[in-house]
């Protein structure tokens, strides 16, 4: 059961992903007739499509069913939560975390003042949140102003109270980000915000049909987080249509050539529906070119030939500028030039491509941040908090922050490479222990030869008489049956296999015997354990992360891999020990020079991300000598 292949089935379908997200997200049945309006065809072919897609999940033996109810229509049942997880994951599904009381109040004072057409004063903010005067709120305003910051827009006090100053496009953008996603309620009780997103149900479902369908007749997509922005912005210009200052000029940067792009195209399509009688929605020119370049901001482009001059003219000249000063940063900081590595690429050309519109605008913009804080790490931590030094460098250059969904995306394009990496490996010779005959032995050695043969040197089955007698006596492994655990073998089999296993078990198991032939050991430095009472040592030049243990301590990891040593230290804290941090309860340090060595990077990337799925690794005595195969055999 695998995401790719899922990811695979649903780009054979010219509408299968338009058909499969629409059922994932909808907590309902939904009905072949809204099937056909949003993707253009008749509902006989939507039909077809539904049958064409079950019969591609039961090929591929992937546990998804779309199963249907007369007079109701069809729904999607994914009965696997792993894979459910992972494909929130990839298509950006997630929830909002619940937030902490002092979130809470910062975001309802964002909102306040966003939404009031007149200064407030810290009594009436006091009263909304049913707090005492005594909390002055400058904490809260504080972090308001923060956040405010990425949207060039200020918090100004006068005798008449607090509010905030800035173009009217920046505050629309801010209202937009943070009200409602997936049908989640955040009602503030703040009436004259709430009334800014209100509509009826039957018009927000017009709109999002409007929208979906015209989506998928450009030919251009949007995730469906920042689909439902879309939708809250449509829904927060139709309410603002008559203000004075929406008929003004609406975007920073008149200077994108913005009729040229696809997206014009499609704002066109849903502006011109939107108009009609049944709805009667009113767009002036400058609404119509602010939403054009709100949905280049929004674009998730999915093939690399979608980056081109004639869709995007000069904004593509500054994406490439963006994307060489990224990649120079990256090969900086991970000791390897990427610039050659042509997926990575093109993948951050079409990350890069929207966030370039955001520079030019002057702003850090993104969806509601908290729907993207999933606790568990998705990466090596050796990478994440890399790309952390890599942000702050393009800060420093672009006055641009990363949003957390954009962090992981790249992060996520760097894994990939590195993922991509082919690790070299010497050939192995192995014999298999024929104890209950050679025949007893045919399926290992079939298994073997089928799915590691580039890994074998020589593959032998010998008796143990044989082994005892030959003079050649050196193999890298020996393997034998289950029964032989009960022996007393002389050659310390790496692997005792179970005859019964099923063979996808049989391959799991046989991974872990090519482990040595990899030469994690040959090019990483040595492993030592050592037992202290407290840290004696500076590592100011190093960079720090934290894993977690499942008892709240914390292992922190020092690395620096441009160092003149070559160490893999693990310092474990005697029990009695106390520190000003009486968390941490173990130290990593790890020195080395990468210099430009792939394979090098991709193992510590791997060895560190293996400590993060088990912390309990690093359980280790200060008595026995490790492998780093170790860190891999036993999670």
């Amino acid at each position: 059961m695998n995401l790719m292949d899922l990811i695979n089935i649903l780009d054979r379908g010219k509408r299968y992903k338009a058909i499969f997200l629409t059922m994932l997200r909808s907590n309902e049945y939904v009905t072949s007739d809204f099937l056909a309006s949003i993707t253009g065809v008749s509902i006989r072919t939507i039909k077809k499509d539904l049958k064409n897609l079950q019969s591609e999940f039961n090929e591929n033996q992937l546990n998804l069913k779309i199963i249907s109810k007369k007079a109701h229509g069809y729904s999607l049942i994914i009965s696997n939560k792993d894979l459910y997880e992972q494909i929130q994951k990839h298509f950006q599904l997630y929830q909002a975390d619940v937030q902490s009381e002092f979130s809470k109040r910062v975001y309802l004072i964002l909102k306040m003042l966003l939404a009031s057409r007149k200064p407030i004063k810290i009594i009436d903010l006091q009263k909304q949140m049913l707090i005492n005067d005594n909390n002055s709120l400058n904490r809260e305003l504080l972090k308001v102003k923060d956040i405010l910051k990425s949207y060039q827009l200020v918090l100004n006090y006068s005798l008449k109270g607090i509010e905030i100053k800035g173009p009217i496009y920046f505050k629309i953008l801010l209202l937009s980000r943070d009200y409602k996603y997936f049908g989640v309620d955040v009602r503030t009780d703040i009436e004259y915000y709430d009334q800014l997103f209100i509509i009826s149900k039957s018009k927000r479902a017009k709109i999002r049909q409007i929208i979906f369908s015209a989506l998928v007749r450009s030919n251009i997509s949007f995730s469906d987080v920042t689909s439902e922005r879309f939708v809250n912005l449509i829904v927060l210009l139709h309410h603002l249509e008559d203000d004075v200052f929406y008929q003004s000029q609406l975007t920073p940067y008149p200077e994108f050539d913005y009729k040229k792009t696809r997206e014009y195209k499609f704002v066109k399509i849903i502006t011109n529906n939107l108009s009609e009688k049944e709805l009667g929605f009113k767009y002036s020119v400058s609404m119509i070119e602010f939403l054009t370049h709100i949905s280049v901001m929004s674009i998730d482009i999915y093939h690399f030939q979608e980056c081109s001059t004639a869709n995007y003219g000069e904004l593509l000249d500054f994406t490439i500028e963006i994307r060489d000063e990224l990649i120079r940063q990256i090969s900086k900081t991970i000791f390897v030039d990427v610039s050659n590595n042509e997926t990575l690429v093109k993948d951050l050309t079409k990350i890069l491509l929207p966030i370039s519109l955001k520079i030019k605008w002057g702003i850090s913009d993104d969806v509601n941040i908290t729907l993207y804080k999933d606790p568990r790490s998705l990466f090596s931590p050796i990478l994440e908090e890399s790309f952390k030094h890599i942000t702050q460098n393009f800060m420093k250059k672009y006055t641009y922050y990363f949003s957390t969904r954009e962090q992981q995306v790249i992060i996520g394009i760097i894994q990939g490479m590195i993922n991509r990496i082919e690790l070299t490996h010497r050939k192995l010779d192995i014999v298999i222990i024929a104890i209950n005959g050679k025949l007893s032995t045919q399926q290992i050695k079939f298994n073997l030869l089928h799915y590691y043969k580039s890994y074998i040197n020589v593959l032998s089955t010998k008796s143990l008489y044989e082994l005892k007698s030959q003079d050649y006596d050196y193999y890298d492994y020996y393997i034998c049956g289950k029964y032989g655990k009960n022996m007393r073998i002389p050659f310390h089999p790496i692997l005792y296999v179970d005859e019964t296993i099923k063979e996808t078990e049989y391959v799991d198991s046989l991974q872990k015997v090519f482990l040595k032939s990899l030469g994690y050991d040959l090019k990483l430095p040595k492993i030592t354990v050592e037992h202290v009472s407290k840290m004696t040592e500076s590592y100011e030049n190093y960079c720090a992360t934290d894993i977690y243990n499942s008892n709240n301590t914390i292992i922190r990891v020092l690395f620096n891999l441009n160092s003149s040593k070559n160490n893999f230290k693990v310092y474990r804290f005697d029990q009695e020990y106390q520190s000003t941090d009486t968390n941490i309860s173990s130290f990593i340090v790890l020195d080395t020079k990468v210099n430009g060595d792939f394979e090098m990077l991709k193992m510590i990337t791997n060895i560190f991300w293996q400590i993060e799925k088990k912390p309990s690794l690093i359980q280790m005595s200060s008595e026995k000598k490790y492998s780093y195969t170790y860190f891999i055999e036993n999670n």
